[in-house]
C-alpha cells in the first residue's frame, strides 16, 4: 500500500519535475493545489468503509492503481510538456551499447547509490542523462571502439559527449524545459486530484482497518510492524527502483511497473485472506 502512496504523492512529483520538465515552482503549485482539492476524499472514505466495510474499498483503490497509473502518467507528460511527447514521435532516440557488459548494467545500480555519480562508466551517464532529460530511447549494437554511442534523427554522436548529445537533442526538437504557455494546468490538477482520490481509497480505511485486524494486547506493535514495511521498505524504495527500471529498459514509464506489480500482487493476496469486517477480542 505504502507503494500507492508514494507513487500518488511523491513519484508524480519526480516526474513532474524531472521527465516533464516542469519548473520547480510551478510543479510545487500544481500539486498543492491537487492536494486541496483531493484531501476531503481520506475524510469521505474513511467513513464509507464505516458503513460498507474496509477490505473492498481498499482492495478496489490498489486495482485502479495498477490500471491506471501507466495511462495517467502519459497523460500527464502529455498535458505538461507536449513538445517532448511530439519530439519522441517524431524522433526517436538510440543508444547504441553493449547491454549484457558490466559497465552498463552493473554500473548502473553504483551509480544510483553513489551522490555522485559514475563518471567513470560513459553508458551509464548517457542513460542518465537521456533519461534525466526525459527522452525515451531503443537499444542497438555497438559502435566498434566505443562503449555508448547515440543516434537522433539521422545524427549518430560516437562516445559519450554530454553537451553533443545535448544539442542533438534540441537539434531534434527536445524541449531543455516545458513550456509554459503549453503546460495544460487545469487538466494535470484534474490528474492529480485523481491520484489522491485512489490514494485516499487505500488509505482512508487502512488505519482503522489495521487496528480492527489485531487485539488490544499485540495491537501497536502488531500495527506498526506491516505498516512500516509497506510504507518504509516497499514505499521508499520506489523512487529507486523506478528510476533504475527506467534507465534500464530506456524508458521514462517502465518505473511504474514497479507500483503496479506491487499493487497488483497486493489486492490479488489481500481480496483471497484478509476479511471485510475482522472480529476482533474486546478491549480490556
Amino acid at each position: 500500500m505504502g507503494s500507492t502512496y508514494f507513487t500518488g504523492q511523491f513519484y508524480v512529483m519526480i516526474f513532474m519535475q524531472q521527465v516533464a520538465k516542469i519548473d520547480l515552482q510551478t510543479s510545487y503549485g500544481l500539486m498543492a493545489i491537487g492536494l486541496v482539492i483531493g484531501a476531503p476524499a481520506f475524510i469521505f472514505f474513511g467513513w464509507l468503509s464505516d458503513r460498507i466495510g474496509r477490505k473492498w474499498l481498499m482492495m478496489t483503490g490498489l486495482v485502479l492503481s495498477a490500471l491506471c497509473y501507466r495511462p495517467m502518467f502519459s497523460s500527464l507528460l502529455e498535458a505538461a510538456n507536449p513538445q517532448l511527447v511530439a519530439a519522441t514521435r517524431s524522433a526517436p532516440v538510440t543508444v547504441h551499447a553493449d547491454t549484457t557488459s558490466k559497465a552498463c548494467q552493473f554500473g548502473l545500480a553504483a551509480a544510483l547509490l553513489s551522490s555522485h555519480g559514475d563518471h567513470s562508466k560513459p553508458c551509464v551517464q548517457a542513460k542518465k542523462l537521456l533519461i534525466g532529460s526525459g527522452v525515451n530511447f531503443s537499444y542497438a549494437s555497438p559502435i566498434d571502439g566505443h562503449a555508448v554511442s547515440m543516434t537522433v534523427n539521422g545524427r549518430t554522436i560516437a562516445g559519450y559527449d554530454a553537451a553533443a548529445y545535448r544539442k542533438a537533442l534540441a537539434d531534434a526538437g527536445y524541449p531543455a524545459k516545458a513550456d509554459p504557455a503549453k503546460v495544460s494546468s487545469a487538466y494535470i490538477v484534474f490528474l492529480l486530484v485523481v491520484m489522491t482520490v485512489i490514494v485516499a481509497m487505500v488509505y482512508g480505511p487502512v488505519a482503522s482497518f489495521l487496528v480492527e485486524v489485531f487485539p488490544a494486547n499485540i495491537r501497536y506493535t502488531a500495527l506498526s510492524f506491516p505498516y512500516h514495511i509497506g510504507a518504509g521498505i516497499f514505499g521508499g524504495f520506489l523512487p529507486f527502483f523506478a528510476t533504475y527500471l527506467s534507465l534500464a529498459v530506456g524508458d521514462v514509464f517502465a518505473g511504474l511497473w514497479y507500483p503496479v506489480v506491487i499493487c497488483t500482487v497486493v489486492a490479488v493476496i489481500g481480496s483471497i485472506v484478509l476479511p471485510n469486517r475482522p472480529s476482533i477480542e474486546a478491549d480490556h
